[in-house]
């Protein structure tokens, strides 16, 4: 049933009143979505009975499990402790309590198919005046901190991939956590969408998320955030995994990859290409590209071919996956029949195009367009031969990765300018868009957005 797999978080302190209830309810809502979930409770040191009743409920059904704090954490030790122990691929986030009509789960889960996180924003009665402005208040002051923009941080109703929490490290142990997930996923470029759900206020008990002590917490770790996060960047992430990803390579292999990453405009390059669907990669070398799709989504969702001429390169590649939809070639992007492949979105050239000749160029650019599923894009990445500085560097350096050091397997370099180059694009029958990217880079990137309508 379904194609979910859903890993469900609820944090409880002192919930006696709830625990039933909520624990019912949600293997209800669950089981009408799919038969791949699990819930997660966080007793964070309860002591009203509530963390029995988790543990008799847990025996009675393989799905639940319980995890205890011998020691209160707060917000923040508690969603740590969930989030790290799921194991599907979607996490859901609520509270104990029922925030929100769980019922409309159903409903909000299949935009999680075009969204990296869904928020829920709360519409309706609040529990009281105070915690309207407490809410009002904390939530201009993030989105002017950090540039957020969003409109209810801390509204327990998250869902997100499973997959960002292996990019991000949260530390907080208080309630600022959900700030500092957001904040920290918003850098890496995930994608969010809020969502507007009636509010269900507390019936029983109180919240602790108001109090003077809780608000002291959130104003020290937020203003400990604010200089901490100068130094959280996408770069310095993708450094991490890809240091980790090929640990085994040689240190002027290493070398070139860490300037290879510093010096391509990656992080731009990923904006244009689909988080679904089947991916050509035409030049993937050691996969630099995939490893970096495979921290903005989850690559089961996409088929990926890499082809590359350098044996040694596509063994590398090889050696650093464990992923059953990548298929990787060997062969020259010249001689290879293309009409063995079928239903491409996407194909990518990240600094291919100039180690071929213009015929060549002509003859690939016709059949990627032949190959190329309608509405597919052919995402190009090339050097500006106008900007001249900038040119004569990239042509010095290209020059003794070919001729001398024998890094790169090509013939010889046949830049061309934009001009030329966006005429053969629309010769084949492409829509062309070109963004320069070269500012505040010593190499003048182009790259070239091409449209099969």
């Amino acid at each position: 049933m379904g194609r979910y797999s859903i890993s469900f978080v609820l944090p409880m302190y002192n919930e006696l009143e709830y625990i039933h209830k909520t624990i019912n309810i949600s293997k209800t809502v669950l089981s009408s979505i799919t038969d791949d979930y699990e819930i997660i409770i966080v007793d964070d040191a309860s002591n009203d009975g509530s963390e029995i009743i988790a543990v008799n409920m847990a025996k009675d059904d393989h799905r639940i499990k319980v995890i205890r704090h011998n020691k209160n954490r707060k917000l923040g030790g508690v969603l740590k402790t969930g989030f790290y122990n799921a194991s599907k691929d979607i996490i859901i986030y609520t509270d104990m309590d029922m925030p929100f009509d769980f019922k409309l789960l159903p409903n909000i889960l299949p935009e999680i198919s075009n969204y990296d996180i869904l928020l829920g924003i709360r519409k309706g009665k609040r529990e009281s005046f105070r915690r309207l402005v407490y809410s009002f208040i904390y939530n201009h002051l993030i989105n002017i901190l950090f540039c957020l923009q969003l409109r209810d941080i801390n509204f327990s109703l998250k869902i997100f991939r499973r997959i960002i929490l292996d990019n991000i490290e949260l530390k907080s142990e208080g309630s600022f956590i959900n700030a500092e997930f957001l904040i920290k996923a918003k850098r890496l470029g995930y994608s969010m969408k809020e969502i507007d759900v009636d509010y269900q206020p507390r019936l029983y008990g109180r919240s602790r998320l108001s109090s003077l002590s809780v608000i002291f917490k959130i104003l020290y770790e937020m203003a400990k955030f604010y200089f901490e996060i100068k130094t959280f960047s996408y770069s310095k992430i993708v450094h991490l995994k890809l240091k980790r990803t090929y640990q085994n390579l040689s240190f002027l292999e290493k070398l070139y990859l860490l300037l290879r990453i510093k010096t391509c405009p990656f992080e731009e390059i990923l904006k244009y290409i689909p988080s679904k669907g089947k991916i050509l990669d035409l030049g993937c070398g050691i996969g630099i590209l995939f490893h970096l799709l495979s921290l903005k989504y989850d690559t089961k969702d996409l088929t990926f071919i890499g082809i590359d001429l350098d044996t040694r390169k596509l063994n590398t590649f090889g050696k650093s996956i464990n992923n059953k939809n990548i298929e990787l070639l060997i062969g020259d992007i010249n001689k290879i029949d293309f009409f063995s492949f079928n239903n491409i979105n996407c194909i990518t050239l990240i600094d291919v195009l100039y180690y071929l000749k213009y015929e060549q160029k002509d003859r690939l650019l016709k059949q990627c367009f032949n190959i190329l599923d309608k509405g597919g894009i052919l995402v190009i990445k090339d050097i500006d031969k106008d900007c001249t500085l900038k040119f004569l560097w990239t042509f010095i350096q290209e020059y003794f990765m070919v001729k001398i050091f024998h890094i790169t397997n090509a013939k010889g370099l046949y830049f061309e300018r934009k001009k030329k180059l966006v005429e053969l694009l629309k010769e084949n029958g492409f829509d062309v868009e070109f963004i320069d990217l070269s500012k505040g880079y010593i190499y003048s990137h182009l790259l070239y957005v091409c449209y099969k309508k």
